[in-house]
């Protein structure tokens, strides 16, 4: 299967950048990391902690946080090859920001699109798919390609509060004209 999509080029090892935008601008001026690079196979774990060095204070409502997954080849000439994508926004539409174990479907052979607020998971499936996941939801995770994340855990929930705006202002961190619009 690799050779026909890659030729003769031999995978060689993986890695995960990791991107926070607020709207299509990067959150701040440092918000990109890249993960270590492992041997590229079936099953890839990572079990690398991200931070930002932000306190969760500091991150406006419409947060989204963006992953592009890079193979990178044995041939030392070629260059890095993007094989899937996938973003999340930190809070759901009420305020609440994600915790726990989330796993996201990953948009196979595209590139973060930062002007792309709506590229979260990729959900596509065949009519006959979507049939047999409907009476077996078990199958779900045979069709994609995921990427799991584990969040912090809170023992509440915790929720974005509209008064931490002043401390965004004070930090100069972006605000889209969205945000201006929701004030």
């Amino acid at each position: 299967m690799c050779s026909a999509h890659f030729g003769t080029l031999t995978p060689f090892k993986i890695r995960v950048d990791c991107h926070l935008y607020h709207g299509c601008d990067y959150l701040f001026e440092d918000a990109y990391r890249e993960s270590i690079e492992v041997y590229f196979n079936n099953s890839v774990s990572f079990n690398e902690q991200i931070d930002f060095k932000l306190k969760y204070c500091q991150l406006p409502e419409k947060t989204r946080l963006s992953f592009n997954i890079v193979l990178i080849f044995q041939e030392k000439n070629q260059p890095e090859l993007i094989i899937g994508t996938v973003s999340t926004n930190l809070f759901s539409k009420s305020g609440k920001f994600k915790s726990g174990t989330k796993e996201l479907n990953i948009w196979p052979f595209y590139k973060i699109d930062e002007r792309l607020g709506c590229m979260k998971e990729y959900c596509g499936l065949s009519y006959t798919q979507s049939q047999v996941v409907r009476q077996n939801h078990a199958v779900l995770p045979l069709y994609f390609c995921r990427l799991l994340l584990q969040f912090e855990t809170f023992v509440n929930p915790m929720y974005y509060s509209s008064r931490d705006d002043k401390k965004i202002e004070l930090f100069k961190l972006t605000k889209t004209t969205e945000d201006e619009e929701d004030s």
